[in-house]
């Protein structure tokens, strides 16, 4: 660790996530002489391990947690000093801590991260998941539950929701669909089938098989104390696979269920002697009849915005993020953006000389590519990271950073419920109605996303089994296309094998969702950054029974 009379560095970064130690570990590649410096509020940092290119933009990983001597026996120019910044003082280029110290730069590069959104901060019933002590604390509490409310609809909360056992939950989502951060309501449908539980221990679906994604390992690491040592501050947040190692069993013995609450949104959380107090009528849990007044009492209640009121042992709030960046902005100049996040150039600068920014806590404020968009993903914070630390490099000499080519292409490549996802360019239409109108093409009522498929509105109960399957064929089996004024889905799936959707933006591919094992994603990558016209191939660009490679070779 840092020595106690060592206050300085050339280049000084925030945050021991994947962004802040991809950017410590480039520039310790790019500059094996200069004196780097990262600053992290938990002893153990998160590192990108086993990168491989599978094509062109597309990438994996894994991510290790490991204690921060791991990074200085790496790189001997690293130093890891423990600690949370509170106070940037841009004018004199130093960092004050929570201990009192004053840290001195002559680059900072701020990957503080984000941080969750908690409904009812500060409830003991409520719990907010986010890093490593706070999954430990939900399989804790789990472990006597029956009955869980979890609010959100992201990925954390796709995936908790999959993998809960031994516990009937409740889960209140604000859209017509699940995942609508990474799938339409097609996807949506085709997925639902696997939320169905049956007794605690086994798996649904795909979910049993392997799964090639990034894969999230908590480290032991020389730091013996890296889990036990509680701090104040946020740790660093979730990697991929956060489930994993963990024991997410609930105190029910027999099959479990899960009923989804769509359209609505927690409006207060309530206890016992509240809902007595307001004539709560608080629901059972929902089943094929008519919804009944429940008889049991519960330790906190939720109540929807839809009206409807739901007792349970714990609410789990998974409900997003925001740029973890109060401390930082206070007493600077540092221009933000409409969502908190610290504006940044395709350079990574921040509006402050020498300040840069990566990862959840920036807000890329540049004209991104045609087919680039910023997510507050892990494959992102690695790609921002890193570029971060080339851009510092580069500037310190003189020079200009490009771009990397994972910039030109936005690439995600992850899994839910089992299935390996793939998500490319305007993957939901993200952008493509302001696109058309702004090129004459006429208005739009929306982006791409919300066609391809029904199952907005299925409800998915252990006692019913329901399958999710909507009028809009996300699990038909065969072709489905959707025009809109210059756009257009073609939409492919193949019962419980895999689900495809192409996006088309004036006759060539503009985004892509590829759910499965289907080898297509190279085809596709390439037909997007391309800009091939599609228009003679029509649906047999989808056809399950045309070799699309051989169309493109």
């Amino acid at each position: 660790m840092l020595a106690m009379d060592s206050r300085s560095a050339k280049y000084l970064v925030i945050g021991g996530g994947i962004a802040g130690v991809s950017c410590v570990e480039e520039i310790a590649s790019l500059c094996p002489d200069d004196d780097i410096l990262l600053l992290t509020a938990s002893p153990a940092v998160k590192s990108v391990i086993n990168w491989r290119q599978v094509y062109g933009a597309l990438e994996q990983f894994d991510v290790e947690e490991r204690a921060g001597s791991h990074l200085e026996a790496a790189h001997p120019n690293v130093r890891v000093h423990l600690g949370t910044a509170c106070r940037l003082d841009a004018a004199r280029k130093v960092v004050h801590t929570d201990a009192g110290e004053e840290l001195a730069y002559e680059r900072l590069c701020i990957c503080t991260g984000a941080r969750p959104k908690i409904v009812a901060d500060g409830n003991p019933h409520v719990l907010g998941i986010r890093d490593t002590d706070s999954t430990q604390e939900f399989q804790k509490k789990l472990e006597k539950a029956r009955r869980v409310v979890v609010i959100g609809n992201g990925g954390i909360a796709l995936e908790l929701v999959h993998e809960v056992r031994g516990c009937d939950v409740i889960w209140a989502i604000k859209d017509r669909a699940i995942g609508t951060s990474f799938f339409d309501a097609g996807a949506a449908a085709f997925f639902l089938p696997h939320l169905v539980k049956t007794a605690p221990g086994s798996a649904s679906g795909a979910a049993s098989g392997p799964c090639k994604r990034q894969r999230y390992a908590p480290g032991r690491g020389s730091h013996g104390s890296a889990q036990a040592e509680q701090r104040a501050a946020l740790g660093t947040a979730l990697g991929p696979d956060w489930h994993e190692g963990l024991s997410l069993e609930g105190a029910q013995k027999g099959p479990c269920r899960v009923h989804v609450e769509y359209g609505c949104e927690v409006e207060r959380i309530l206890s016992p002697e509240e809902v007595v107090a307001l004539s709560e009528t608080p629901l059972a849990f929902p089943g094929p009849d008519s919804p009944q007044p429940d008889t049991e009492l519960w330790p906190v209640y939720a109540r929807l915005t839809n009206g409807r009121t739901f007792g349970c042992d714990l609410v789990v709030s998974a409900t997003g993020v925001v740029p973890n960046v109060a401390a930082i902005i206070a007493r600077n100049e540092l221009a933000l953006a409409d969502d908190g996040g610290l504006r940044v150039d395709e350079q990574m600068r921040t509006s402050v000389p020498c300040v840069y920014a990566a990862g959840d806590a920036c807000s890329a404020a540049w004209e991104p590519r045609p087919h680039w968009f910023q997510m507050r993903l892990w494959t992102q914070a690695r790609q921002m990271g890193a570029h971060a630390a080339r851009s510092m490099a580069a500037h310190a000499d003189g020079r200009h950073a490009e771009l990397d080519l994972c910039f030109d292409l936005f690439t995600h490549v992850t899994s839910f419920f089992g299935y390996k996802v793939i998500l490319l360019g305007r993957f939901n239409g993200q952008g493509l109605a302001t696109r058309l109108n702004n090129d004459g093409g006429g208005g739009s009522s929306g982006d791409a996303g919300t066609g391809g498929g029904g199952g907005g509105d299925a409800e998915v109960d252990g006692d019913d089994g329901g399958n999710g399957n909507g009028d809009g064929g996300g699990n038909g089996g065969g072709n489905v296309s959707a025009s809109g004024r210059g756009q257009e889905l073609l939409v492919r799936s193949s019962g419980t094998l895999e689900y495809v959707k192409v996006v088309l933006l004036d006759g060539r591919m503009a985004g892509a969702v590829l759910v499965g094992d289907t080898d297509l994603e190279e085809t596709f990558h390439n037909l997007i950054l391309n800009g091939t016209d599609l228009t003679p191939y029509g649906e047999d660009l989808l056809h399950p029974d045309v070799d699309i490679e051989d169309y493109f070779d």
